[in-house]
């Protein structure tokens, strides 16, 4: 079953969950958890996957003004608006 989960999780999108399955697979013979926490730890991890991709994707279509100068002869630097 545990071949199957993780394909099932990245194709429903569920990367963050998939990445602590992972781990926690990895985990298993050392300790045993509970579904509880298995699932607690999975949804916090998908929910913390999901806010830097969130952030990631806001700070790449961020468009910080920029003022130009347009003069002939020569570019002038980029100034950043203050």
């Amino acid at each position: 079953m545990a071949s199957k989960l993780i394909p099932t999780l990245k194709q429903l999108k569920l990367y963050g969950m998939a990445t602590a399955c992972e781990e926690l697979l990895g985990e298993r013979p050392r300790k045993a958890k509970d579904p509880v926490m298995w699932l607690e730890k999975l949804i916090e991890a998908e929910r913390v996957d999901r806010q830097v991709r969130s952030l990631n994707y806001q700070l790449r279509i961020a468009r910080f003004p920029i003022r130009r100068e347009l003069v002939s002869g020569h570019s002038a630097p980029l100034l950043p608006l203050a």
